[in-house]
């Protein structure tokens, strides 16, 4: 007796219908890890981002600040010689001989006197260059932040202001005080924040000795990571704060 010939049969439709159930089902969970992994990618590049502009902000406004007063070979001259009031002259005004730095709240402009011939970039400007020529060089660098541009920005000798640093949104600064400056128990160091307009009444703009400066930078990841006001920042503001010693002042 000869067997029934085996008869092929092919996917009915309901096997079909299960097979691309399943695969959809994985193929979306691929998608899911995906974007879950594209997003962490993007998350991981904003924040190294803001951290390269929060330490190159740091790195030039230290560098630039710190330097507030100071000037070459206190041997031959000195500050005040090097130093002049400058009340009605341009870049700024310094209304006191000796005065490296005048500010408000959310500005700050510095002066001091670059040595000749730097070729080792000892002292450098607030556009990152040096005195190359064979006399001294007083160098005006006056930081702000332009608020419709979100960028921290520089004017040299007041020419035009120059951007640094993009995504910058505000400057705030609180300016550390010698309140005891010039008397005997002075120990030339900082005993008191105030803002700009406390200054004058604490020792005036040569008793400062150090600033604290935040930056309000805008939040890479609000889209996705909504940050809360943290004063002196706004909602979706991430503050950077640092502090700056006044070497050329005296600051110890």
């Amino acid at each position: 007796m000869n067997a029934r010939p085996f008869k092929q049969r092919g996917l009915g439709l309901v096997e079909v219908l299960v097979g691309l159930a399943i695969a959809l089902f994985l193929l979306s969970g691929l998608a899911a890890i995906f974007a879950a992994m594209l997003q962490s990618s993007q998350t991981r590049n904003a924040l190294s981002d803001l951290q390269q502009r929060q330490l190159l902000a740091a790195t030039i406004l230290s560098k630039t600040l710190q330097q507030s007063g100071y000037y070459p070979n206190p041997t031959a001259s000195t500050a005040a010689e090097m130093l002049p009031a400058s009340t009605t002259s341009a870049p700024s005004p310094f209304g006191s001989a000796a005065q490296g730095l005048v500010a408000t709240a959310s500005s700050v402009t510095n002066r001091f006197v670059a040595p000749a011939n730097d070729v080792t970039d000892s002292v450098i400007n607030c556009q990152g260059g040096s005195n190359t020529t064979n006399a001294p060089v007083t160098y005006t660098n006056a930081f702000s932040v332009d608020t419709d541009q979100d960028e921290l920005q520089c004017s040299l000798d007041g020419a035009a202001a120059q951007p640094i640093v993009d995504g910058v949104t505000s400057m705030h600064l609180l300016y550390g005080v010698d309140t005891l400056l010039g008397a005997a128990s002075d120990a030339k160091s900082v005993n008191r924040y105030v803002p700009a307009d406390n200054v004058a009444a604490n020792g005036g703009w040569n008793a400062v000795k150090n600033l604290r400066i935040t930056l309000c930078f805008a939040n890479p990841l609000k889209k996705n990571q909504p940050a809360p006001a943290v004063a002196p920042c706004a909602a979706d503001e991430l503050p950077f704060t640092f502090f700056v010693n006044l070497i050329g002042q005296g600051q110890t």
